[in-house]
């Protein structure tokens, strides 16, 4: 479920706020791999994905890494995704959605590195994190957290209190692993149940990752850009990023701007559009199934017939029970 969301979005918050974000990734490994027997499985409602969302920040990584424009960025990465989802299906799907996590984690991989040996490694940035306020810092606002190293947070003063993050989390991620449409879709089409197990479980190990890859990283960004993403006041930020609400969302790019040559920018690009593109076809397949079950079956009744007996199986129970009731029970009389 990686998408362009997560590394605009978690490297941007744990820039702002420090690592207690990644608790949200990290209480989505236990439900990812719970062994719920298949015969026992609800039929999942609908799709919980965020097409927007992803869609926003793949624009975003684009405008500020080729300058191009947010919604022509968005209309080509749309129909790009949805040319080889609608002709390649399912199986296509699988295939791009294996290639681009391997490119997901290399790329990832490599930024990270720069970014932590750019601020000396996590000891360095515990040192330079507290101290990474812009030029024009006046009271709370401008400066970092200070738990911003500490997962678990006080339930009265933490912006993601620990009550919140080993409880609430824990349902909402059992919520969404094992009922989403978009999940639950990828395991009834498995080899077999042994796969799709196997599969879950290499899904928990993989969200161990997104803190190492983008939360520390984009806590990093604000070590080495604290002008622009630790902006504090609207005139700032206005001029930094183009938002008078904050910068935060630009930490990821600005890394791969400023630090990475040419060579790695590109794969960064890549990285960033393989993980819009994975999200955005399995939303679009997801969408599809649902579409073709709720709505065109609907659309496209059967023949006239069934459809007869379908009218007639709805109309016919309450009928035939006052009959019989009438025939078999004295007491009751046609009032």
């Amino acid at each position: 479920n990686i998408g362009s969301g997560h590394f605009v979005g978690l490297a941007g918050t744990g820039a702002a706020g420090g690592i207690a974000v990644g608790g949200f990734e990290w209480s989505q490994s236990l439900p990812s791999s719970l062994p719920v027997p298949s015969r026992s499985l609800p039929v999942p409602p609908s799709t919980n994905q965020y097409p927007q969302v992803d869609m926003y920040s793949g624009a975003l990584f684009i405008r500020e890494a080729l300058g191009w424009d947010l919604y022509a960025s968005v209309g080509a990465l749309l129909g790009v995704t949805a040319l080889y989802t609608v002709t390649g299906g399912l199986t296509a799907l699988m295939f791009a959605d294996l290639v681009q996590t391997l490119i997901i984690i290399a790329g990832a991989s490599v930024l990270a590195g720069y970014a932590l040996g750019a601020v000396g490694g996590y000891q360095g940035l515990q040192e330079r994190y507290p101290l990474a306020t812009p030029p024009n810092a006046s009271g709370p606002c401008g400066r970092p957290r200070p738990d911003a190293f500490h997962l678990l947070r006080a339930p009265d003063t933490g912006d993601l209190p620990w009550p919140g993050l080993v409880l609430g989390l824990g349902i909402i991620s059992a919520w969404y692993w094992c009922t989403d449409q978009v999940i639950v879709q990828r395991c009834l089409a498995g080899r077999s149940l042994t796969h799709v197990r196997a599969g879950c479980v290499v899904c928990g190990y993989l969200k161990v990752l997104p803190m190492f890859l983008m939360v520390l990283p984009g806590m990093a960004a604000r070590v080495l850009f604290p002008d622009v993403v630790g902006c504090a006041d609207p005139q700032g930020c206005s001029r930094a990023c183009g938002s008078t609400l904050g910068c935060s969302n630009v930490a990821y790019p600005r890394l791969v701007l400023g630090l990475l040559p040419h060579g790695l920018r590109g794969l960064m690009l890549a990285v960033v559009l393989a993980a819009l593109m994975s999200s955005l076809a399995s939303i679009f397949a997801s969408s599809g199934a649902l579409f073709t079950l709720d709505v065109y079956r609907k659309l496209r009744p059967t023949q006239l017939f069934d459809y007869m007996q379908a009218l007639a199986s709805y109309l016919a129970p309450p009928v035939a029970a006052v009959f019989f009731l009438a025939v078999f029970v004295p007491r009751v009389n046609e009032p």
